[in-house]
This record gives structure tokens, sequence and C-alpha cells, in this order.
């Protein structure tokens, strides 16, 4: 009887202990769901916005005006034309953080707190796959041949961005964008967006740096 009592207290023993590890390792599938699923919901938002700015700034500047400053009809043209063309954009996940005193003091209260918040991480960990609706082809720019040239080779405009902070909400977003047709023409700015009715509008724009 004893030896009996013996072995169902150590099954039990042993189907406690298993029940442990089983609940354990519930946990941690658990933790590894969610880890992935707000990785996955934060690489949508960063290829929503970056998709969203690409479509509304890859414009070529207009060529000088007309000698003829009544002629004002062909410089409307060719605005228009330029609007319309497909271009190739470098992406470069990755921007040095130029964002100034000044231009602090001129972040909105509600995106400022959330910067500061923010680990200052200035990396998007996935880019991929960036879609312009506009028809605009999009990759991911090889650092080391950019910075062999002062002119950019292979692609029309470089957007060179910082990693994308959110509020807990999901609707509110802070970086910092450099658009630039080559490594001495171009320019920076802050960008504070906001989601409305499921789509990101820009709210305000922060001029840093102009190269």
């Amino acid at each position: 009887m004893i030896i009996i009592m013996l072995k169902e207290e150590l099954l039990t023993q042993t189907q406690q202990s298993a029940i442990k590890r089983l609940k354990s390792l519930l946990i941690c599938f658990l933790f590894l769901v969610l880890f992935i699923a707000c990785n996955e919901k934060q690489s949508t938002i960063d290829q929503e916005i970056m998709g969203l700015m690409i479509d509304k700034y890859a414009v070529l500047p207009p060529p000088p005006p007309s000698i003829n400053a009544n002629d004002t009809i062909v410089d409307a043209f060719v605005a228009d034309s330029l609007k319309s063309l497909k271009l190739k954009i470098g992406v470069w996940t990755k921007m040095q953080n130029t964002i100034g005193e000044s231009a602090l003091n001129s972040i909105p209260k509600e995106y400022l707190t959330l910067y500061k918040k923010s680990k200052k991480e200035n990396i998007i960990e996935d880019a991929t796959p960036l879609i312009s609706r506009k028809g605009h082809t999009t990759f991911i720019v090889d650092t080391l041949q950019v910075k062999k040239s002062m002119d950019f080779k292979g692609f029309d405009l470089l957007f060179n961005i910082s990693k994308i902070y959110n509020n807990t909400s999901r609707n509110l977003a802070i970086f910092e964008l450099g658009i630039s047709q080559s490594r001495l023409s171009g320019s920076s700015a802050v960008y504070c967006l906001k989601k409305d009715n499921g789509s990101w509008k820009v709210e305000t724009v922060i001029e840093t740096v102009i190269w």
C-alpha cells in the first residue's frame, strides 16, 4: 500500500512538473507571438508612412524660370509634367540626428513628448517592401556606393529617413526625413503625422538642415 501511495505521489509530482513546464512554454510562446505581432505592426506603419512620403515628395525640382516673364503657361506645363514622372527612389533607412534646439522648440507638444520618450534609435529595421501608389520604383540603397560619388547613380532622389516614433495608440508619428538629388543638394525636416480615418496626414513640417 505504501509503495502504491509513493508511486502515486511521484506520479502526481511528475504530472505537476510537466504541467508547470507546459505553462512556462505556453507563456513564452504567447510572449513570442505578441512580440512578432508588435514588430510586424510597426513594420507595416513604417512602410505605410514611407510610401506616403515618397508619393507626396518625390518630385524633381522645376527648371529655371523662362526668360520671358509672361511665359507662365510653359512653366506650369513643365511643373505638371515633373509631377507625373515615375522616378527611381533610393531609400536609406538611417538618419543622422540634425534636430537642433530651434527645431525642437517648434515641434508640437504631443509630438515633442513622444520624441523625448523615444530611445533615439535612428535605424528602421525593416523597410521592405516599399510600395509607391504613384508608380515610383523604390529600393534600399547600397550606402557604400552612395558615398563613392557626389552625384547619385542609378536613382533620381535619395530619401534618408530616421526611425519613426509612434505613440501607444499608433495614431501619431514623428521622424526626420532628408530628401536629396545629390550629396551636395538636399534638405531635411522633422515631420509630424496623424492618422485620421485610417489615413496618415502630415500635420507639421519643421525644416532642420539645407545642403
